[in-house]
């Protein structure tokens, strides 16, 4: 069999679509059960690798030489996208997948050409009028952002998730739930495996929803996790057990005004490590308003046990806020714009992750902004130009980074 150049994917791609779609282009159909899509954006990076500023010339090149030999810390990204929408429904039974594959490609850092993809398919069978099944998967892979290692690689991160629900509704108000849930994230390269992390989770929920939109109930969540690359010799411990519950609710003020969030508790703990453990408060609050009926603004608050993907076995308590908001400027014209700051602060000694070994505790400070506006000549054609601006500012000097971006791109949906 005679090998496909990488180049010749997004031709092969279009040309798939094509005959999956025939001359259906103008047909774009919010109610069709299969709604494909395609879409081409152009972006440019001024810090792909995520280095701090503080870097000489010669020290940046040296460390994107372990990545890309000659690359550069600036890029142009060109990422083709295709995938789908699937709703399919007979009687009881419903079935929603979201399948989506890119081909991401670097002008000049062209080692760091991927293939990035995120699917995710459920199963929902309403057996009574009451009681209601979901079982699905989710299945995602992408390039992991550079910034939180000392020595830069490129490094494909593969999240896979399997999942269970059942939901009874005892009355027309009140509802409870159950479900377990299975994460697993892996890393391509080598040495970082050693946070690849395994996640076993079991959720309980009781809810009272009425018919205006209020909402009040409990909800448990415990977590039993593990580290498969890793011995506890080495790394301190190799699984954890969390505990969480929280009381979630919603209020509607208005048709205008929306309240929504969680206050709880959380505690995890580390057999091997106890000076790991957390416990304490977790909280998020939302309020989402509709000052016009073309304009929307929501701001919310949060604080949470977090973890950054590529380094699952580094926790922090994250304190932040976001607001965002939305303007239809016309029917063909929409203007998006948010902005959000977070603190970081790490749980345990994280020294282990630092190139200072003085400083025992590592603190983020992270701030993005983004603004995008949206052109729709038809209803089947988007047309979006996006600005993006994020510091991180760290007190380990080699983990700061600042970056800003411009992403332009079309889409087309069939």
């Amino acid at each position: 069999m005679v090998p496909v150049p990488a180049s010749a994917f997004p031709l092969l791609l279009r040309c798939l679509l094509a005959c999956v779609t025939g001359p259906a282009w103008a047909l774009a159909d919010k109610t069709d059960w299969f709604q494909p899509f395609v879409s081409n954006t152009f972006a440019y990076d001024t810090n792909v690798f995520r280095l701090p500023s503080s870097l000489t010339a010669a020290e940046a090149n040296t460390l994107i030489d372990n990545v890309a030999k000659g690359g550069s810390k600036s890029d142009f990204i060109n990422r083709i996208s295709a995938g789908a929408k699937v709703n399919w429904y007979s009687g009881p039974h419903r079935v929603n997948m979201n399948l989506g594959v890119d081909d991401n490609i670097f002008v000049r850092n062209t080692a760091l050409q991927n293939l990035s993809t995120l699917n995710d398919v459920s199963w929902i069978w309403d057996v009574s009028m009451a009681w209601s099944t979901q079982v699905g998967a989710e299945y995602q892979q992408y390039l992991n952002a550079f910034g939180n290692y000392v020595i830069p690689r490129k490094d494909m991160l593969t999240n896979m998730a399997y999942f269970g629900k059942a939901k009874y509704q005892f009355s027309p108000d009140w509802r409870a739930g159950v479900g377990v849930r299975w994460d697993e994230i892996s890393h391509s390269v080598r040495n970082r495996r050693q946070n690849d992390v395994q996640e076993l989770s079991e959720t309980v929920e009781v809810v009272y929803q009425n018919a205006a939109g209020n909402s009040a109930g409990i909800e448990y969540r415990h977590g039993a996790g593990f580290y498969p690359q890793r011995s506890p010799a080495k790394f301190s411990f190799d699984e954890y057990d969390l505990n969480a519950v929280k009381f979630v609710g919603g209020y509607v003020f208005s048709a205008k005004t929306r309240f929504d969030g969680y206050i709880g508790y959380l505690a995890q703990t580390f057999a091997q490590a106890p000076w790991f453990d957390y416990s304490g408060c977790i909280w998020r609050m939302g309020v989402e308003w509709l000052p016009t009926d073309k304009t929307s603004v929501k701001i919310s608050g949060w604080q949470n046990l977090e973890a950054y993907q590529d380094v699952a076995s580094s926790y922090f308590v994250g304190n932040g806020v976001k607001l965002s908001s939305k303007w239809g400027a016309s029917r063909k014209v929409e203007v998006a714009s948010e902005f959000s700051w977070e603190s970081r602060d790490y749980v345990g000694d994280s020294s282990a992750n630092s190139s200072d070994a003085l400083v025992s505790r590592r603190v983020d400070d992270f701030f993005a902004a983004q603004a995008g506006i949206t052109y729709r000549p038809v209803e089947y054609i988007d047309v979006f130009l996006t600005y993006r601006y994020e510091k991180r500012k760290v007190n380990r000097v080699f983990f700061n980074y600042e970056y800003d971006g411009v992403a332009l791109g079309v889409a087309l949906r069939f």
